[in-house]
């Protein structure tokens, strides 16, 4: 799986419960994955819609479309939960 690279900045080590953060993973020294993380308890006491911004990197090893942000969306009707990566821009 590689290295798991948080923001440290993240109300989770600041004294807040952990609900949700984005980290993203490395291998041999190249990002190699961006993971909206949110626990079951979160999605089970948040049945609404939400969007965070992502904090960017100063630059980029290759070209490519990255997400700016992400989203937790619930649907009632379908008792189902999409976690996306938005807003892919290139960079």
């Amino acid at each position: 799986m590689g290295s798991h690279w948080v923001d440290p900045e993240g109300p989770e080590f600041h004294g807040q419960p952990f609900n949700k953060t984005f980290i993203y993973g490395s291998y041999n020294g190249k990002v190699v994955f961006y993971e909206p993380m949110v626990t079951l308890a979160h999605l089970k006491e948040h049945r609404t819609n939400s969007t965070e911004t992502i904090k960017l990197p100063a630059s980029y090893e290759k070209p490519g479309y990255y997400p700016v942000a992400y989203s937790i969306k619930y649907d009632a009707a379908r008792r189902e939960y999409t976690v996306s990566l938005d807003g892919l821009t290139r960079r």
